[in-house]
């Protein structure tokens, strides 16, 4: 299924070595929907550093 050009994709993804797997992340108004199967077995810290970045994020849209 191919989604019409008005849904904003949010991101690029990328495999750990560089290759390009194209935009990602969907947004329509302040919602964000994905495929995306996210695992941090690898970098545990990850999943802390992404909390604190939209925690950040929140913090600085709600001041716009």
């Amino acid at each position: 299924m191919t989604l019409p050009e008005e849904v904003s994709r949010i991101y690029r993804l990328s495999r750990r070595g560089g290759e390009d797997l194209g935009r990602e992340g969907y947004c329509r108004g302040n919602v964000l929907g994905s495929y995306v199967h996210l695992h941090f077995g690898s970098n545990p810290q990850l999943a802390e550093n992404f909390v604190r970045f939209c925690l950040k994020e929140k913090g600085r849209s709600s001041r716009a």
